[in-house]
């Protein structure tokens, strides 16, 4: 099963995650990814994904539109684009130890449709901010006595 785990950050869980502009191809949706990975605060009480302003310039994402949007400082007109993201994780047995863990190489899981994203002002501590919208795709798990969070990407 393909699985990431986080340690919290300053009561932060914070994931690995790539983004790049979703191409339209013969066979639909292409997605051509890169190796650079970007920090993303799980936040199971947002809706959307949101993604700073740099990132979307970074990869020149294409911009669907306008919406108003609530947020920590209050209702604003954001703009929505479309993107592509990936997860990074390990591929590891359903049991595995820590140590079986942490040996393993990370690999990028892509979620199969682009979706759409809402900007964000820039933030130290990270990129993007996963919402209900992709984390609605995942198992969870946590473990409070060793402040681990534990997202099942795929079986």
């Amino acid at each position: 099963m393909l699985v990431q785990r986080c340690a919290l950050n300053h009561h932060r869980l914070i994931l690995p995650v790539s983004v790049t502009k979703p191409h339209f191809g013969a066979d639909g949706f292409v997605s051509n990814f890169t190796l650079h990975q970007y920090n993303a605060l799980i936040d199971t009480g947002a809706q959307r994904t949101v993604v700073s302003r740099s990132v979307v310039a970074e990869h020149a994402l294409f911009r669907t539109g306008h919406m108003e949007f609530g947020g920590l400082h209050g209702t604003q007109t954001h703009s929505r684009y479309l993107a592509s993201i990936g997860l990074w994780a390990k591929r590891v047995e359903r049991d595995a130890s820590s140590a079986d863990f942490e040996n393993t190489e990370l690999s990028l899981f892509s979620i199969e449709e682009p979706c759409e994203v809402v900007d964000m002002q820039e933030n130290t501590n990270f990129d993007l901010i996963l919402g209900f919208d992709i984390l609605k795709m995942f198992s969870f798990k946590f473990e409070a006595k060793e402040k681990m969070f534990e997202i099942i990407i795929a079986p």
